[in-house]
C-alpha cells in the first residue's frame, strides 16, 4: 500500500517517459494492434449495455472493448465518446486543471492569465488572438 504522500504512478510514468536509455515498452499493451497481445487481452462485445448518443456515447456496437486476461473483471473500452463529448472534455481539462487548488507549472508565470484557457475553447473570443500569442 502506498504512503499518503507517495504517487504510485510516478515511478512507472518516469520509467516509460525516459529517453536515455530508451524505455522498455514491451509491457505496454498496444490496443491499435491487439492481435499481438492475444495472451494478455481478449476482445469482448458488451452485452446488456445500452448507450444513448444524447449522453455523448457512441452506439455499443461501435465500441472496441477488451478484457485483461491477467486481471479478471478489468475491461478497457477504447474511446466510447462522440466527437462532441471529446471536445467538451478537452475544454474542461484546459479550463479546470490549471486552476487552484490544482498545482501547475503555470503558477510560476505571471504572464499567463486564467481566462486564456476559456479563450482557447471559444474560437471567436478576442482573448484568443491576443493572449495565445504568449504560448507560441
Amino acid at each position: 500500500m502506498a504512503d499518503a504522500g507517495e504517487d504510485i504512478f510516478m515511478k512507472h510514468f518516469k520509467a516509460l517517459k525516459r529517453k536515455c536509455p530508451p524505455a522498455d515498452l514491451t509491457s505496454v499493451l498496444d490496443l491499435d494492434n491487439p492481435g499481438s497481445f492475444t495472451n494478455k487481452i481478449s476482445r469482448i462485445t458488451p452485452k446488456g449495455v445500452s448507450a444513448d448518443s444524447m449522453f455523448g456515447l457512441l452506439p455499443v456496437s461501435e465500441w472496441r472493448a477488451y478484457e485483461l486476461l491477467d486481471v479478471p473483471g478489468a475491461i478497457i473500452v477504447r474511446n466510447p465518446f462522440t466527437e462532441t463529448l471529446r471536445r467538451y472534455f478537452v475544454c474542461r481539462c484546459l479550463s479546470d486543471y490549471p486552476r487552484q487548488p490544482n498545482i501547475s507549472n503555470l503558477d510560476t508565470s505571471p504572464r499567463i492569465y486564467p481566462e486564456i484557457w476559456q479563450a482557447g475553447c471559444h474560437p471567436n473570443s478576442d482573448l484568443r488572438s491576443s493572449k495565445l500569442r504568449l504560448c507560441s
